[in-house]
């Protein structure tokens, strides 16, 4: 499975030919373009929000930004680029989700968190599948949180910069600023994952007051996780770190391996099947008024 941040010169001439067939109006090829590229967008776009259905909302919305405004793409740069400057434009710029507004700083997650009392499961012998897996969704629940604990703007070049690993020249070319604004906002951004990780979290320090097995009870109580429908750990197609290449940006900062390796676990999402929808879209007498393009 391929990053598409990783520069392959055969994979981009495909989306140009792709594109010059959507635009002489192949449905088939519009079709292909678009599932190249929604699992990428479905990821940056979960990890934006936090939860699936808002993620699957958010990328349809994408999606209809994408092919309204496909005909303005002139071949000029990498499809990749333009595409995923339209991602971030999007994202940086939408009304907040649900779990947004939930979480706004790590001073008050960190409140939320601590008052939810420690407690073990008493008997595990109801639930559907291995503890451990419930453990898992936990962890992976609470780092997602961490990074709505960022902005929008450090948020994305984290998402960027450290799972999908961007590098500088990119990143800046992305997000339109500056190589050594994206390495700021980057050092910044790890730096505050960092700084809570290290005093809070127990997969990093031993001695620190939270640990994962410890809040389950009172999540599965609150109904932040149900054991018999697992949200983030399930139907997952691997992890960050399974479709790394290990060249992580080496900046001076203080954000070590052992933090970078736990938050390397968060899932690649398997995102849900936009073929009916997509079909509905381009089928649709709306949407062919507001483009420029036969299909």
């Amino acid at each position: 499975m391929l990053n598409p941040f990783y520069l392959d010169q055969d994979e981009d001439r495909s989306d140009h030919i792709l594109v010059n067939q959507a635009l002489e109006g192949d449905k088939k090829a519009l079709e292909q373009l678009m599932a190249k590229h929604h699992l990428w967008i479905y990821n940056i776009a979960y990890k934006m929000v936090g939860h699936p259905q808002d993620a699957e909302d958010v990328t349809q919305e994408i999606m209809i930004k994408i092919l309204t405004k496909l005909s303005t793409f002139k071949g000029q740069s990498l499809f990749r680029t333009w595409l995923y400057r339209i991602v971030k434009n999007h994202v940086l710029n939408m009304q907040k989700r649900q779990r947004e507004n939930q979480i706004s700083s790590f001073d008050r997650y960190w409140k939320d968190i601590d008052k939810a009392p420690d407690a073990e499961i008493a008997d595990v012998s109801h639930l559907s599948v291995d503890l451990s897996l419930i453990v898992k969704e936990t962890r992976v629940l609470c780092i997602m949180g961490m990074l709505l604990c960022l902005d929008r703007m450090q948020r994305l070049v984290f998402i960027l910069g450290d799972l999908f690993e961007v590098d500088e020249n990119l990143g800046s070319e992305l997000l339109e600023i500056s190589r050594v604004n994206f390495r700021q906002i980057l050092s910044r951004s790890r730096k505050r994952l960092y700084h809570f990780m290290t005093d809070k979290c127990s997969l990093i320090r031993e001695g620190n007051p939270c640990r994962c097995s410890h809040k389950l009870k009172s999540l599965i109580d609150c109904g932040a996780i149900d054991p018999h429908h697992l949200t983030f750990t399930a139907d997952y197609l691997c992890e960050f770190k399974e479709i790394s290449k290990g060249k992580y940006l080496a900046l001076a900062d203080a954000f070590d391996d052992h933090c970078r390796e736990k938050i390397a676990e968060l899932p690649v999402h398997n995102p849900p099947d936009f073929t009916t929808f997509f079909r509905k879209i381009l089928n649709s007498s709306e949407f062919k008024a507001v483009i420029d393009f036969k299909i």
